[in-house]
């Protein structure tokens, strides 16, 4: 073999693995935007928008959740500076022998946010089980992504949670997505 066909032989591993990749990406706000009738939505405590995607705020704080035209990819979370904040995507129920989950984002602010971020397991009794948290800089302007192991599912729903640390009053979300591989 050449170098030629050697490199030809890599782009196609690569391309036959984005290929796969792509097809396991849940990108929670394109599902949310197309579930939630309005375009924009005043909520407090926990709200789901949609199957995929719910966002949480401590109690007596409250938030805007505007979706971006169809033009613009995204949403624009807009809150009276609450101290946490949590965005929430459920994992599929079965992920076909998946290990681990990449979360993606892409956020706007005036800062980088710290997350934590970690799987929430939960059984038939509704009993919760998270695990171990992950320290996660979302950066400003440009992609940011964390690996998370996944636990064995035993008949277990499972979702993950991004705990952000200190939110600005404006944080616009071009990407949120879930990769299980």
């Amino acid at each position: 073999m050449t170098v030629l066909d050697d490199a030809i032989t890599l782009y196609r591993a690569a391309a036959t693995l984005l290929s796969n990749v792509s097809q396991r990406r849940i990108d929670l706000l394109q599902s949310a935007s197309s579930s939630v009738p309005q375009s924009r939505v005043l909520f407090e405590g926990y709200r789901s928008f949609g199957p995929s995607l719910a966002v949480c705020i401590p109690r007596g704080a409250r938030a805007t959740l505007a979706f971006q035209s169809p033009q613009a990819e995204g949403a624009v979370i807009e809150s009276d500076l609450p101290e946490w904040m949590t965005l929430e995507g459920w994992l599929p129920d079965r992920l076909d022998a998946a290990s681990q989950c990449f979360v993606e984002t892409e956020a706007q602010s005036t800062d980088a946010v710290m997350a934590d971020a970690f799987i929430r397991e939960i059984d038939a009794d509704d009993r919760l089980v998270d695990s171990p948290a992950r320290e996660f800089r979302i950066q400003t302007g440009r992609v940011s992504v964390l690996k998370l192991d996944l636990p064995e599912a035993e008949d277990r729903r499972r979702k993950v949670i991004v705990h952000l640390r200190r939110p600005p009053a404006e944080l616009a979300l071009r990407q949120f997505a879930l990769i299980p591989v």
